[in-house]
């Protein structure tokens, strides 16, 4: 890792690697997103498969 840091490879690449690492803003906007994403499709697949799929006795027969 000091040979990467002496060649300057790290300075070079890390805004390649990372793009949006000084706009961290847009990275915790993006998580939030992602996140509320996530957690309506998680609230909304346990309301369907409770109202739809746990009624139905059928399915466990």
């Amino acid at each position: 890792m000091d040979v990467l840091v002496r060649t300057g490879f790290v300075a070079r690449y890390l805004p390649v690697l990372f793009p949006l690492l000084p706009n961290w803003y847009l990275a915790a906007v993006g998580l939030f997103v992602f996140d509320l994403t996530m957690w309506t499709m998680a609230v909304g697949m346990a309301v369907i498969t409770d109202r739809f799929i746990g009624k139905d006795e059928s399915l466990y027969r």
